[in-house]
C-alpha cells in the first residue's frame, strides 16, 4: 500500500495502513476534477476535485493492490449509472450516493449513502475477480471532510481521513 500526504507535513502513520481499502476506485477510473475528467491514479494531493459541495482540493491518496479487496462491477446504462459510457468497477465497500428513483427502489428512502457490494443483484451489479488484478491497484482519494465525488457517472462517497488522538488519563 502507498499513502502520499500532502506537503505541509500532514502524514498518515503506516501503521493506520491496511493493505484492504474499505472502498476505492480500480486504475483507470475517471473522476472529475477542475481539469476535467482525470483517471485516479493521476490525482494527488492538492488536485482539486468537483463534488457535491464544490472543488474541494484532495489532502492524500490511498492505494493498494486490487487483488486483496473484493470487487463490483456495476454495468454501464443501469439505473445507478444512466449516464455512463463504460462499466466502473469498485472496491466491495465503496459507497455509492443514491437519490430519487433508483434510492428508494433499494432503500425506501429518497437518499441513501450504500456500499457497493451490498447492492450486487447477479444481474447489472457483480461482484467480481478481474483476470489482470495483481496489476491493478485501487486507489482511494482523502479528503478534510467527507465528500461526494462524481466518477464514470456514479456520484461516490469519500470519507474524510479519521486521525485518532491519543487519550491522557
Amino acid at each position: 500500500m502507498t499513502y502520499q500526504s500532502d506537503p505541509s507535513g500532514f502524514a498518515l502513520a503506516p501503521a493506520l495502513a491496511a493493505m484492504r481499502l474499505p472502498g476505492g476506485l480500480l486504475t483507470g477510473t475517471s473522476v472529475l476534477t477542475a481539469a476535467g475528467p482525470t483517471p485516479v491514479e493521476r490525482i494527488g494531493t492538492g488536485t482539486r476535485v468537483v463534488t457535491r459541495s464544490g472543488l474541494v482540493p484532495v489532502i492524500g491518496t490511498l492505494s493498494a493492490p486490487a487483488h486483496r479487496n473484493p470487487l463490483v462491477r456495476i454495468e454501464a446504462g443501469s439505473g445507478l449509472m444512466s449516464q455512463a459510457r463504460r462499466d466502473l468497477v469498485v472496491a466491495a465497500g465503496q459507497f455509492l450516493y443514491l437519490r430519487g428513483r433508483t434510492a428508494f427502489s433499494h432503500t425506501g428512502r429518497q437518499e441513501a449513502m450504500v456500499t457497493a457490494g451490498s447492492l450486487a443483484d447477479g444481474i447489472a451489479i457483480l461482484r467480481c475477480v478481474l483476470p489482470d488484478a495483481e496489476e491493478l491497484r485501487l486507489h482511494r482519494l482523502v479528503f478534510a471532510e467527507p465528500e461526494i465525488i462524481f466518477a464514470e457517472g456514479c456520484e461516490l462517497g469519500c470519507a474524510a481521513l479519521q486521525v485518532r488522538r491519543p487519550v491522557f488519563a
